[in-house]
């Protein structure tokens, strides 16, 4: 075998093909776009479509047309304030009386058509796509409304996720450190093949290859070896 040393470069390239090979077996969940429509319905659809009705049956036509025009509701950014009730049983340490508060933030999509006003709009005036922002605020870790629950969990899973991919990504990089070169680590452990580039592969047995491509050509010369030798020393034993 021809021997690889297991360079920095070669560890970051490893780790990172780790990362990709967790992300393909545990993919990161993204919320569900059915969410973003309820959300949307539940709380914002019917007071801003009766108010850009108001608005738009009460301004002249020349100045509705000029100013103010509809457009469709595409994003719904949700920030959730909640607060976490601490009591005497925690660490005193810790414990200031005052109720802890955490804060989540979703990126929702909205897709169904819905159309209201353009000056509701919160997010950049140059797109024509429609920006809203709803903030709900909630005295529990986990709110009432089931829908902004189903975000929470979605939220905390993909977190605890993340942190078991970066204890992967650790335990991976941790065990191949303790090799100084790729074929002791392919040798303690063979599935590290499928974290390495095959050209790096290729390398690691690329002797044992020459090798029986040298004893071939070795045993073809053979064969004439000796006419070939007898020219080269008759003319050696001539001299110039």
């Amino acid at each position: 075998m021809s021997t690889v040393r297991m360079s920095d470069q070669l560890q970051r390239d490893i780790t990172r093909k780790a990362e990709d090979m967790y992300d393909k077996a545990h993919p990161h969940q993204e919320f569900p776009e059915y969410l973003g429509n309820k959300i949307y319905k539940k709380y914002l659809k019917d007071d801003l479509e009766n108010i850009s009705s108001h608005v738009l049956s009460n301004i002249p036509d020349e100045v509705s047309n000029r100013k103010l025009r509809m457009a469709e509701v595409t994003d719904l950014f949700v920030t959730s304030n909640y607060c976490i009730h601490k009591n005497a049983s925690d660490n005193p340490q810790d414990y200031d009386g005052e109720p802890e508060f955490g804060e989540y933030r979703f990126n929702l999509k909205v897709v169904g058509g819905y159309e209201v006003l353009k000056i509701f709009n919160t997010g950049s005036s140059y797109s024509d796509d429609l920006q809203l922002d709803l903030v709900i605020n909630t005295d529990n870790a986990v709110p009432d409304c089931e829908l902004i629950a189903q975000l929470f969990k979605i939220r905390r899973e993909n977190d605890l996720r993340a942190n078991e991919r970066n204890n992967y990504r650790r335990t991976v990089s941790d065990t191949i450190e303790s090799f100084t070169t790729l074929n002791q680590a392919l040798k303690a452990w063979p599935a590290l093949k499928d974290l390495v580039s095959q050209d790096k592969i290729d390398k690691v047995y690329e002797k044992v290859e020459r090798k029986a491509k040298q004893q071939q050509q070795r045993e073809a010369i053979e064969v004439q070896e000796q006419a070939l030798n007898s020219v080269i020393l008759t003319a050696s034993l001539l001299g110039d």
